[in-house]
């Protein structure tokens, strides 16, 4: 009976600290004085022919559609990254005018929009003094670039 009661406390335990590991992270995304909504980074949109405009020597491009499943699972995430990420990060909504292809891997060097295209929603691409440098898509590859 003994055993039992500390294999059920050590279960319980293990999912006390790792409640907390998850809880902590997700409240840097959802602090109290933080909007997680696309309005927050509405300052942030641009448009897709606009890609290869920006001031900025380096900077991220996040692709997405607000009635994307998997967009919606890292929106909090993309959010707070627009507004207080290390590099400055612009958004582009889903529209007619962006390109779709599959060999995403042939646009990186581009540096005319002509030749740069995504997968599918979300997508994330790094723009380095005007040539795309990553082009990804997924929500996991995006947070594992941006995390």
């Amino acid at each position: 009976m003994r055993s039992l009661v500390k294999t059920v406390f050590i279960f319980i335990l293990i999912a006390l600290i790792s409640g907390d590991v998850v809880t902590n992270k997700v409240e840097s995304y959802n602090d109290d004085n933080f909007i997680n909504d696309y309005q927050t980074i509405k300052e942030f949109e641009i448009r897709w022919s606009d890609i290869f405009e920006q001031e900025e020597n380096t900077y991220y491009i996040y692709l997405f559609s607000p009635f994307c499943g998997h967009c919606l699972e890292i929106k909090n995430e993309m959010i707070y990254y627009s507004v207080l990420g290390q590099i400055k990060m612009y958004n582009i909504i889903a529209s007619d005018e962006i390109a779709f292809g599959t060999a995403i891997e042939n646009t990186i060097g581009a540096s005319r929009i002509e030749d740069v295209y995504i997968i599918g929603y979300p997508s994330l691409l790094l723009i380095k003094d005007r040539v795309l440098c990553i082009n990804v898509a997924g929500s996991q590859r995006i947070l594992e670039i941006i995390v």
